[in-house]
């Protein structure tokens, strides 16, 4: 009998029908590979009108494999607590030190293992945050808003034209370059700081 998924169409080799992708496998390679290739754009609303926009460009070329990696390492501090809290609950509720203990080791453990598989990439990130106060017009933040706005606007419009097809691989990667030496080495010191 033949295997509804797939169909010969006159090879010998079964080829899987194009519209049989299911929904599950586009929410995981969507969680695992992030929005864009080229990075994330977090904007973080905070008290008192104050407003953060944080662009992350990764190295132009890096592979799936790579971004993933880094993406699991930026996001450390998140699945890495929910790990410990789960490790914990497993091991029961009592007060012993060795319970507490196994999952601390483990959580730090699975760090330092993370740190040191993306140490080389993430020494390559170039990032830029620019922070604007509501009522307070700055002429600096204002100039590094503008240019943030620019550089986003750029990678958004390359994705979308390369997902429309009027765009090359190697074109969009070329704007991708662009955006990326424009960032310059002088943003890559600290990820994680945004004042």
């Amino acid at each position: 009998m033949e295997n509804p998924r797939y169909w010969v169409g006159g090879d010998r080799w079964p080829q899987p029908l194009p519209s049989w992708t299911p929904a599950s496998s586009r929410w995981w390679t969507r969680l695992l590979d992030g929005d864009h290739v080229w990075g994330s754009l977090s904007v973080s609303p905070t008290r008192y009108g104050v407003t953060r926009y944080w662009l992350v460009v990764y190295p132009p070329g890096i592979d799936n494999v790579e971004r993933r990696w880094l993406r699991a390492w930026r996001a450390w501090p998140t699945w890495g607590t929910v790990l410990w809290l789960f490790s914990l609950l497993l091991l029961g509720a009592a007060t012993s030190w060795l319970q507490f203990a196994i999952p601390t080791v483990v959580w730090l453990g699975v760090g330092v293992a993370l740190f040191a598989r993306v140490a080389r990439s993430h020494a390559q990130i170039r990032t830029r945050c620019v922070t604007r106060f509501a009522g307070r017009p700055d002429e600096q933040f204002e100039a590094e808003y503008a240019e943030l706005k620019v550089l986003v606007g750029k990678l958004r419009a390359a994705d979308m034209l390369r997902d429309h097809g009027r765009l090359s691989a190697s074109a969009h990667e070329a704007i991708w370059w662009q955006v990326y030496d424009r960032l310059g080495t002088a943003h890559t010191a600290n990820e994680h700081h945004c004042p």
